[in-house]
């Protein structure tokens, strides 16, 4: 089982794509352009559009973003997430946190109203 590597994904060519199209996938699956995917792979971007419209093909999907995703559910890519594996080594160890800190009591002042014994007259210039 081969696996390629690039950024915070991995890819395992034994899983139904070829190993370019899986190169494709995981550079679209950081986040890269069909151009930014061609100039890491040394390809046209031409090339890189066709791959990934076969890797969709293969994968029966119809966006890009539904490529990545399928292809986490099939694991043919997983994200690489270093917190999951800290978490696995020492599950029963509490990681530290703040205390959480209540608001301060809020105070209202209301203001006492006061009666105007003469009404406002209104005085035209």
């Amino acid at each position: 089982m081969d696996v390629f590597t690039h950024g915070n994904w991995q890819g395992f060519t034994d899983r139904g794509l070829s190993e370019r199209e899986l190169e494709c996938t995981v550079l679209a699956a950081c986040g890269l352009t069909n151009k930014e995917i061609a100039k890491a792979m040394g390809i046209a971007p031409d090339t890189v559009k066709k791959r990934i419209q076969t890797a969709m093909y293969r994968l029966d999907v119809p966006r890009r973003a539904a490529l990545v995703a399928e292809a986490m559910r099939k694991a043919v890519i997983a994200p690489l997430v270093l917190l999951l594996a800290i978490c696995e080594v020492a599950p029963h160890q509490q990681f530290q946190t703040r205390p959480v800190r209540t608001p301060a009591a809020v105070k209202r002042v209301a203001r006492i109203g006061r009666e105007i014994s003469q009404p406002l007259m209104l005085v035209a210039a």
